[in-house]
């Protein structure tokens, strides 16, 4: 987020330039960084939001100022989504403790780096984002 904000700060007495946003988009930090996107984009910025494949529909509904690429299967939930969803249950179902809670990081730690070699496994996208 702090490089976002940076961002945005020093583009009010810059010129225009493509700004590229990773990360996941969903929940409230991702609501932060779109905010901070969408404020870049109404100054003039193309701003490019790497996302999966599955929620660039409702991405651009949400966001019509935002430009998206994506990776993955577009049939398919992001696995850190759904991780995210069962994360409640699994909590409540593990073992007491300091082990449910390294159960639960483990698992979510797994799933984002899943994501990302998702993304950076993508050559279509890599290609494009190089250009």
């Amino acid at each position: 987020h702090l490089m976002m904000a940076a961002a945005a700060i020093l583009s009010q007495h810059g010129q225009a330039a493509d700004v590229l946003v990773a990360t996941m988009t969903f929940g409230s930090p991702w609501m932060d960084v779109a905010k901070i996107a969408e404020a870049l984009a109404s100054r003039g910025h193309v701003v490019t939001v790497v996302a999966p494949a599955s929620e660039r529909k409702d991405l651009m509904l949400k966001w019509p100022t935002l430009n998206f690429e994506t990776f993955g299967d577009p049939e398919k939930t992001p696995l850190i989504k759904e991780v995210f969803r069962s994360l409640p249950n699994k909590v409540t179902f593990s073992p007491p403790g300091i082990v449910g809670l390294l159960v639960a990081a483990r698992t979510t730690i797994s799933a984002g780096m899943d994501v990302c070699e998702e993304m950076l496994g993508d050559n279509r996208l890599m290609t494009k984002l190089k250009r």
